[in-house]
């Protein structure tokens, strides 16, 4: 499917929510990602993958866009979008030069969008990328600092909107008018080096996941760096993402995504961006207080609107809580004396066998 300025439809404007049909496989879905090593959300075949859609190239109307050069990578942002003044710092780019937009060319929704977006939260814009600001429609929203934050932030941290697989496809999305914030702040009674361990292989933690609590999890690399990755927990969700900034060194980690998820009475598709946080819980051994947001991009007023209900949020929430519980009882099991019958099957290779006795040495 083509996520560019050309696509059409919802699955190129954002989340799309339909219901089930009779007899047949639910046809909407959603991009919905839940973190910790064993699943996140997975297009379907209309929606593409992240792979194809982190190949999408910028917009495709514009003079030259196809023939054009590396846009020049962005400065590094503060929080206001401002470029930083350290020292090595990427030097500032040059202004971009406003892309020449043929007579009668229609912008296409998404454009409008990711060019919006770029200039009404100060953000670093690619040459050719975009049209005079005075060739867009106004927005009617404004942009302020609570939904120019994600832009920011990641800008800073060196994803910006030049980024060369994420940036047109990420920034489009931040663009989006409709959009919904779901926040989960909680503990997780596991250790820090622990957390890490899981979070660094997760075709691991969704073996042990499925193991332990008899919950059908599945997670698997997708590139030899081991950042992008898809996984599913049962028939409900599934889906494809990538780490995209963070690390568990740093305890925050962002994640972006295209998932499908069946939740309660609903089935959606869409894409979501993860930012998950952690620190040691005050007083606490072995406790990690976190905070998790998950941002996701409604299609129209009607998915904002039942996206917006309690009893959908709470429906969402339960469900990142449930996985967070699997991963965490998974833990304590495994260091609870579980591991005594894995290392001893022969279901498990030598190397996950090796892989768990690392586990059980750490903290």
């Amino acid at each position: 499917m083509k996520s560019g300025p050309g696509a059409r439809g919802q699955a190129a404007r954002g989340l799309a929510i339909r219901a089930p049909r009779a007899g047949g496989p639910f046809s909407g879905l959603i991009g919905f990602l839940i973190l910790i090593g064993s699943l996140v959300p997975r297009p379907s075949v209309h929606a593409g993958s992240m792979s194809a859609a982190l190949a999408v190239k910028p917009p495709g109307n514009l003079a030259d866009t196809s023939k054009a050069k590396p846009a020049d990578k962005p400065a590094a942002a503060d929080a206001s979008g401002a470029p930083a003044a350290k020292s090595g710092a990427v030097p500032a780019a040059p202004a971009p030069k406003a892309a020449v937009i043929p007579a009668r060319s229609r912008i296409p929704d998404t454009q409008k969008d990711f060019c919006n977006f770029l200039w009404g939260c100060s953000l670093p814009v690619p040459s050719g990328y975009c049209p005079d600001p005075s060739a867009l429609e106004k927005p009617k929203f404004a942009y302020d600092s609570t939904r120019c934050r994600e832009g920011r932030t990641l800008t800073a941290r060196g994803v910006g909107p030049s980024h060369p697989l994420l940036g047109y496809n990420l920034y489009r999305f931040l663009g989006m008018e409709y959009r919904i914030v779901y926040t989960v702040e909680d503990e997780l009674p596991i250790s820090e080096a622990r957390l890490a361990y899981l979070l660094a292989d997760l075709p691991l933690s969704a073996r042990l996941v499925s193991h332990f609590q008899k919950e059908p999890y599945t997670a698997e690399y997708t590139d030899a760096q081991r950042t992008h990755f898809k996984g599913s927990k049962g028939k409900h969700l599934r889906g494809d993402a990538a780490l995209i900034s963070g690390s568990s060194d740093e305890r925050r980690l962002f994640y972006f995504g295209y998932g499908v998820a069946t939740l309660a009475w609903w089935t959606l598709r869409g894409p979501v961006l993860m930012e998950f946080s952690y620190l040691p819980a005050p007083g606490k051994e072995k406790v990690l207080k976190y905070d998790m947001k998950l941002l996701v991009f409604p299609g129209n007023g009607v998915i904002n609107g039942i996206m917006n209900l309690g009893l959908f949020k709470k429906v969402v929430l339960g469900k990142v809580r449930d996985v967070l519980t699997d991963i965490t009882e998974t833990a304590q099991k495994l260091a609870g004396g579980g591991s005594a019958e894995i290392l001893a099957s022969r279901d498990w290779t030598a190397e996950e066998k090796k892989k768990i006795e690392i586990f059980l040495r750490l903290p």
